[in-house]
C-alpha cells in the first residue's frame, strides 16, 4: 500500500465515515441473538474487513490504548478455541459432568473416541466465530480520535432513536407486520431494531445515560448554534419512554426507572458543580426561578409515571406471571446443578441448549424450549467453569479501576470524565440486564458494550496517538 492509501485511510473524515457504516451494519442485521440467523452469513465476514481495515488504519499507540480490553477478549478466544480441541478418550471421561456419558460408550465401544471439552462443539464454533463482532468493535473505536467522542455518542443515539421510532411504528401496525426484522420475534410488541423485546427495552435503557450527558452537553450555546439539530436529539428522550413502556419487558420497566435515576443524578450533580459551562457562563438552572422549574419538572414526571405505569402490559405482567411460574426463574436450580456438576472444566460454550435437556424436570416441560439460562453469569459459570469465572473476575478487576480513574477526573475535567461515568453506568445496566436475560449474546450489544467501554477510557491516552496521526 503506497503513503498516499495510507494517508486517505488514516484521515479523521474516513475513521469516522467507516465507524458510522460498521454501527448502522451491526445494528441492522445483529439484533438477533440465535446462531442460525441468515443476517450472519453477512455481519460476520463484513465485520473481519472492517477489523482489518482497522488494522491497516491504525497509528502508533492506537492499539496500545486498548491493550487491557483486546488482551479479555483474545483470552476470552483462546479459552473458547481450547473447548475445541480433542481430548484423549481416558483424560476426557475423567472430566466431571461426563459420568453418564462414559457408562454408555462402555456399553458401544466407544471409550476410545477423542472428543472435544464442549458438549456441543458446533455450538462452541459458533461462539468463537461470534467474536468477530466485538473485536471488530473494539477495533474500529480505538483508531477514532478522541475528538470523534461526540460524533460516535451521536451515531449511537441516533440509531436508537431509530430503533425506538420502529418500534412505535411496529406496535401501530398489524401484530406480525413486514416491519418485523426476524421471524422468530415477539410479535405484537416494539423490538425495534431487535428480535427479542427484553433486548430492545435493555438498549434503550443503557443510551439514556448518555442522552442525559448529551442534553447537558446540548446546553452550551455553541453546540446548540453549530448544529441546531442536536436539540431534537436530546429531546428525544420522549420518544425513549413511550416505546420502552410499550415493549411489555418487565426487566426493561426496572432497568428503565434506574436509567432515570441515574440521569436525574448525573444532571442534579453536574448543574451543582457548574459542569459543562465555558467562558464564565452561568450554569443551567442556576437561579431560583430555574431551579424551581426543574424540581417542578421532575415532579411532575414522577406523577406522570406514577400514573402511567400501572396500565402498561410489563407492569401488568409483574401480577398476571409470577416469579414462580415464570421459567427462568424456575429453571434456576437447574442450571446451578448443571454448573456444580460440570466444575471446574465446564461443559462448553453455546451447549447450554443442549445439555439442559439432560436435567430439565418434568414439571417444566412444555411446548417451547429453553434455549439460554437467562442469567448469563449463572450460565457462564455452567458452559466455562473455573476459566470462565476468572475471566470475569479480572474483567470486573478492569471496569472497578475505570471507575477509579473516572471520578478521580470529575473534578479536573467535564465532558470527557462525564462521559465516562455515564459510559460505565451504562455498562452497569446491561450487566443488571444480563442477570436476568442474555442481551450481551446479539452481536449489536457485544458492539455497543465495546463501544460504552471505549467511552470510559480516559481520552488522554488516546490523545497521544492523535498527535502521531
Amino acid at each position: 500500500m503506497n503513503r498516499r492509501s495510507t494517508a486517505s485511510i488514516r484521515s479523521d473524515r474516513h475513521r469516522l465515515t467507516v465507524f458510522v457504516a460498521f454501527v448502522v451494519m451491526v445494528f441492522a442485521l445483529g439484533g438477533g441473538a440465535r446462531d442460525d440467523l441468515q443476517s450472519l452469513l453477512l455481519l460476520r465476514p463484513a465485520a473481519v474487513g472492517f477489523g482489518a481495515w482497522a488494522l491497516l488504519a491504525a497509528a502508533p499507540g492506537d492499539l496500545r490504548a486498548i491493550r487491557t480490553p483486546l488482551a479479555l477478549l483474545a483470552a476470552l478466544l483462546v479459552l473458547i478455541a481450547a473447548q475445541l480441541i480433542p481430548l484423549p478418550p481416558k483424560l476426557w471421561h475423567m472430566l466431571p459432568g461426563r459420568d453418564a456419558i462414559a457408562r454408555r460408550d462402555a456399553l458401544v465401544g466407544l471409550q476410545d473416541l477423542w472428543r472435544p471439552l464442549s458438549l456441543s462443539p458446533s455450538k462452541t464454533w459458533n461462539s468463537l466465530v461470534s467474536l468477530v463482532v466485538p473485536l471488530a468493535a473494539l477495533l474500529v473505536a480505538a483508531v477514532q480520535p478522541a475528538a470523534h467522542r461526540l460524533r460516535m455518542v451521536e451515531v449511537i443515539l441516533i440509531v436508537a432513536a431509530a430503533s425506538a421510532l420502529l418500534g412505535l411504528i411496529q406496535v401501530l401496525g398489524p401484530e406480525r407486520g413486514p416491519l418485523y426484522l426476524y421471524n422468530i420475534t415477539n410479535d405484537g410488541t416494539a423490538v425495534g431494531l431487535f428480535a427479542n423485546r427484553n433486548h430492545h427495552a435493555a438498549f434503550l435503557a443503557a443510551t439514556l445515560p448518555l442522552l442525559g450527558w448529551y442534553f447537558l452537553l446540548a446546553m452550551r450555546s455553541e453546540l446548540l448554534l453549530s448544529r441546531p439539530w442536536v436539540a431534537g436529539v436530546a429531546a428525544s428522550g420522549g420518544l425513549w419512554f413511550v416505546v420502552e413502556m410499550m415493549t411489555g419487558s418487565r426487566a426493561g420497566l426496572v432497568l428503565f426507572a434506574l436509567a432515570i435515576g441515574i440521569v436525574f443524578f448525573l444532571f442534579l450533580v453536574a448543574v451543582k458543580q457548574q459542569r459543562f459551562v465555558r467562558d464564565g457562563r452561568k450554569a443551567p438552572f442556576s437561579s431560583l426561578k430555574a431551579r424551581i422549574g426543574l424540581w417542578a419538572g421532575v415532579l411532575g414526571a414522577i406523577l406522570v409515571m406514577v400514573w402511567l405505569v400501572p396500565n402498561l402490559p410489563a407492569f401488568q405482567r409483574f401480577g398476571t406471571d409470577s416469579y414462580a411460574a415464570d421459567v427462568r426463574f424456575a429453571a434456576a436450580p437447574t442450571v446451578v446443578r448443571m454448573a456444580i456438576d460440570a466444575f471446574p472444566a465446564g461443559i462448553g460454550f453455546g451447549a447450554f441448549e443442549h445439555v439442559y435437556k439432560a436435567y430439565e424436570p418434568d414439571a417444566l416441560l412444555g411446548a417451547t424450549y429453553f434455549n439460554q439460562a437467562h442469567d448469563d453469569f449463572l450460565q457462564l459459570a455452567a458452559e466455562a467453569g473455573l476459566a470462565g469465572l476468572v475471566l470475569v473476575a479480572l474483567a470486573l478487576i478492569f471496569l472497578l479501576e475505570r471507575m477509579r480513574a473516572v471520578f478521580s477526573r470529575i473534578r479536573q475535567t467535564d465532558t470527557a470524565a462525564w462521559l465516562g461515568a455515564t459510559s460505565l453506568a451504562s455498562l452497569g445496566l446491561l450487566a443488571a440486564a444480563s442477570a436476568v436475560d442474555y442481551p450481551l449474546r446479539a452481536p449489536s450489544l457485544m458492539a455497543f458494550a465495546i463501544l460504552l467501554l471505549i467511552f470510559s477510557l480516559d481520552p488522554s491516552r488516546l490523545q497521544q496517538s492523535d498527535e502521531q496521526r
